[in-house]
């Protein structure tokens, strides 16, 4: 997905050699969250955007990464909207970073009047996205270790790459899913992300 980490990175004060290693975004995990009120503004964020309105209860559905191979197919995540739509009654957002990533979204989306294809967004309003969602599931990308960071519920597909060594910081609210050569089915994907999103509102009850 070709939003600029880097960008949102060096706003937090952090070194930019960290990134280049995988384990980066856990080194400046506690310095993003003590400042993420400086990185997810108010709504201003959006009004000032494309994106001018949000339709809640939704989910955020991180379907791009940077090759072909870490992609889970189209068919998975329609049967997952769907499900998410029926089962929880939601809206998904589909943010894009380039012309053949909305493409995709386009083909995950069609027919689908609760899938939702972003217009363009900066990383800002990207990150306002993810803030404001119940849960989100993506790839290997960029954007699903912001959305952890942010301690969002997360679960994240893993197909060509090794989630010990690139997938999100595990915890009650965030799994890996899938390995090299493993592809998560849909169900097992809707069933993960039901239960980090449990273990967050169970969280938050005094």
């Amino acid at each position: 997905l070709c939003f600029n980490i880097l960008f949102i990175i060096s706003f937090m004060g952090l070194p930019i050699g960290c990134f280049q290693t995988t384990f980066c975004l856990n080194i400046g995990i506690n310095r993003l969250k003590s400042r993420s009120s400086r990185i997810l503004p108010p709504c201003a964020c959006f009004t000032a955007g494309r994106l001018k309105s949000l339709e809640q209860p939704y989910y955020a559905a991180l379907h791009a990464t940077s090759r072909d191979s870490k992609l889970w197919p189209v068919e998975n995540w329609r049967a997952l909207l769907q499900k998410l739509n029926e089962e929880q009654q939601c809206n998904v957002y589909l943010p894009w970073g380039n012309e053949t990533e909305k493409t995709r979204a386009g083909q995950i989306a069609d027919g689908l009047p609760f899938a939702i294809v972003c217009d363009k967004m900066n990383l800002l309003q990207a990150a306002y996205l993810l803030k404001h969602a119940v849960g989100i599931v993506g790839v290997d990308t960029g954007l699903l270790h912001l959305a952890n960071a942010l301690e969002k519920p997360v679960v994240g597909i893993y197909t060509d790459t090794d989630p010990i060594k690139t997938g999100v910081q595990v915890s009650a609210v965030a799994k890996n899913l899938g390995n090299i050569g493993q592809i998560p089915t849909a169900d097992l994907v809707y069933q993960t992300l039901m239960d980090c999103v449990a273990a967050d509102e169970g969280s938050k009850v005094v």
